[in-house]
């Protein structure tokens, strides 16, 4: 299968072609060819006579025909499909034409300044995927150029949209002060600036447009000979290729798929082969139409690539500095024992990924290895997140907590070297807790027209994270609907709230989405037994133990008592199932320290329901849901079942 060219712009041809190769009889040659990852059946103009069918385990179009061709016969066909490889001209201008009406909104604003600022960023991205997307049209380069530049204007188009978002919460906040008729307080944002710009500081850690901050460096002082956080920039890939015969010299084509990580711009030197794009498989390829081989011979291609599998261990670092800072926060906030030990066992999996080696060759071990760290680290990212709602449900702020800790280590700095060396770090910041000045941030000067400007811009960006709320009072309230305050799952209404929302994305998608809703076992019987203090510690336990069965994407809420929901997102009933047995075995093997004398075992029992395959409504799949469960209790708990029976 080849890739041509059209007159049009947007449209290509991919050409097939087939042949019999018996040179005595006629024979009946079966033609199937997928068609590039990506096409729809729409997308295929002219399928020259061929039907289009559809491989559902494969996700992915093919072509295919029964011919009966003539001795040595053969033929071709053209197969016009629609150019999915151009970014879509029409968005772009909707996202230019956005972009100026939300900075007309802001002209008279105190937040014109930087709107422009953005407008300008946002106006030169769109002129360079506009002009890179003209100069490398198909037949101007060739398919593996043109592929090439398309994956480049993916990531510019959505650096694109999220400069917008930027404007968006600008224009947002901007209407709410008009709204409420207020001003922009500078004591109040200088405060929220310092504190973001710290947490910014230590969580960006290893950008180089990044000042580290002072706990990032007194952390890595001590342990610089202990963690090596460089990656190598490249790594080598080795093609071997051998010919089999002893006695004869062969000229054979040689191609190497490359990972679905790599782009064309990654390969560094592909020591004389050339790179090329699978259109069916979706992967860029290194190969050479003919390659000289003695008989016996072996040689061997070192192809080298941009390390794209190393775990970017500079962030991972400034992750974990964070949260220690965290962890350490919980010890002196009384009521916090399990985020403690959340904290330390999240600090655990952190420095097992930074110990890691990172190897110089590429394998698929590699691959495999680096994939599997990718979710670990999204999963712990996951869980600094939960640990700054563990300190919010107690009414503490974790961004000012942290700059509090800043400002001792940076007065640290000040203090004798030996005493330094003799308290530790650890030692200097439990030494006092010091009371935050909007006065002191600044050292009393009065603010310059750029660190407004920096205010404003720092502010709006921690605003927009937590959804427009103003001020951390204000958040501390909207958490309190969020979240259940004993284990820190989704509140039963917000989770309901959710999972309707998400019914809604899967209807208009038409995409699928699971309910799994699951108890305790026998939890009656240890509160009975314990008391209802160690059955709060169980809850909590048990619903750190859930989510570590859980993708990032999922939502775990709380309905009462020691009932629970999982929300997920875009599940297909036997990946449910799959998940559901997973946490089944996770509780099933947790256990749970009440105190050095008490330790529990417990087991849950999980009913699953998935729309629409079972209903179309949040509260029938919940009560779906429900009647799975109950056959699992029936059955004597610790296990999973969907509605209905088995998958």
């Amino acid at each position: 299968m080849l890739l041509g060219a059209t007159s049009s712009h947007a449209s290509v041809i991919l050409k097939i072609s087939t042949s019999n190769p018996s040179s005595f009889e006629a024979q009946d040659i079966p033609v199937k060819s997928y068609l590039p990852k990506g096409i729809r059946p729409e997308d295929v103009i002219n399928a020259d006579g061929l039907e289009i069918g559809y491989d559902v385990k494969r996700d992915q179009c093919y072509v295919h025909k029964s011919l009966t061709l003539g001795a040595m016969a053969s033929v071709a066909f053209n197969i016009e499909i629609e150019d999915i490889w151009l970014v879509d001209t029409e968005e772009i201008a909707v996202l230019g034409n956005r972009t100026d009406a939300l900075v007309s909104d802001l002209r008279e604003s105190q937040y014109s300044e930087v709107a422009v600022e953005i407008q300008e960023n946002i106006r030169r991205k769109i002129d360079d995927i506009l002009d890179r997307q003209e100069d490398a049209l198909v037949f101007k380069v060739g398919p593996t150029r043109h592929i090439a530049a398309y994956d480049t204007n993916k990531e510019a188009v959505a650096a694109v949209k999220g400069s917008m978002g930027d404007l968006e919460r600008f224009a947002s906040v901007a209407a709410g002060e008009k709204e409420l008729g207020q001003g922009f307080d500078q004591t109040r944002a200088a405060k929220r600036l310092q504190a973001q710009r710290v947490k910014n500081q230590i969580l960006n850690f290893g950008d180089p447009d990044n000042q580290a901050s002072c706990l990032v460096e007194e952390s890595l002082e001590v342990e610089r000979e202990s963690i090596i956080l460089e990656s190598p920039e490249t790594v080598l890939m080795k093609i071997q290729f051998e010919n089999p015969s002893m006695t004869k010299r062969q000229i054979v084509p040689l191609r190497y798929s490359l990972a679905k990580e790599v782009y064309a711009s990654d390969v560094i030197d592909s020591e004389g082969l050339k790179v090329g794009f699978d259109f069916g498989k979706g992967l860029y390829y290194v190969y050479n139409d003919s390659v000289t081989l003695e008989p016996g011979e072996t040689k061997e291609f070192n192809v080298t690539l941009n390390n794209k599998w190393a775990v970017d261990k500079s962030r991972l670092y400034g992750l974990k500095v964070y949260l220690e800072t965290l962890t350490r926060v919980a010890e002196d906030t009384p009521g916090l024992e399990t985020a403690q030990e959340f904290g330390r066992q999240t600090l655990n999996s952190i420095y097992i990924l930074l110990r890691q080696a990172d190897p110089t060759e590429l394998t698929e071990n590699y691959v495999v290895s680096y994939r599997n760290n990718q979710v670990e680290v999204e999963d712990l990212r996951q869980s600094v997140g939960r640990m700054e709602d563990f300190l919010v449900e107690k009414k503490v702020a974790p961004e000012m907590e942290v700059l509090e800790q800043e400002l001792l280590c940076l007065d640290s700095k000040t203090m004798e070297k030996g005493s330094k060396d003799s308290l530790g770090l650890s030692g200097i910041l439990n030494t006092r807790r010091i009371r935050l000045l909007a006065g002191t941030i600044f050292r009393g000067k009065s603010l310059s027209t750029a660190d407004t400007w920096k205010i404003i811009h720092y502010i709006i960006i921690f605003l927009g994270v937590l959804s427009g709320v103003f001020y951390f009072v204000n958040i501390r309230q909207q958490k309190s609907t969020m979240f259940d305050s004993l284990t820190g799952a989704f509140a039963r209404g917000y989770a309901l709230d959710r999972f309707r929302e998400e019914l809604k994305i899967a209807k208009g998608g038409d995409n699928k989405c699971s309910l799994l809703v699951m108890d305790i076992d026998k939890f009656k019987g240890i509160n009975d037994t314990h008391g209802h203090a160690v059955g709060d510690s169980v809850l909590r336990e048990f619903v750190i133990a859930i989510r570590k069965g859980v993708r990032a994407t999922d939502l775990v809420g709380r309905f009462g008592g020691d009932e629970f929901v999982i929300i997920l997102p875009t599940g297909e009933k036997d990946k449910a199932l799959k998940i559901a047995e997973s946490i089944a075995r996770i509780v099933e093997g947790t256990a749970i320290r009440v105190n050095p004398q008490l330790i529990l075992s417990v087991t849950a029992s999980i009913g699953v329901a998935t729309f629409p395959d079972d209903s179309t409504t949040a509260e029938d799949l919940f009560d779906k849901a429900d009647q799975a469960l109950y056959q699992v209790k029936k059955r004597g708990g610790n296990g999973a079942e969907p509605f209905g029976g088995n998958v």
